[in-house]
């Protein structure tokens, strides 16, 4: 829910009645150049590890401070 409330506020998508419906078909590597598809993959591997973790997880495990 929060995802989707996130996505209406950015406007990333549109909710149409039951349907949410994506604002931009571009897809996300098109003229993006090399160097930052690096930092694209890793960001992704990045999220994939931390996706089931809460955000005083990610901040222990990661040493950050929010």
């Amino acid at each position: 829910m929060d995802s989707i409330r996130l996505g209406l506020a950015t406007h990333l998508i549109h909710l149409d009645s039951a349907y949410v419906v994506p604002l931009s078909n571009t897809p996300a590597r098109a003229g993006i150049p090399p160097s930052v598809r690096r930092l694209l993959s890793s960001a992704e591997k990045l999220g994939v590890w931390c996706g089931g973790l809460t955000m005083h997880e990610v901040a222990t495990t990661l040493k950050l401070r929010f």
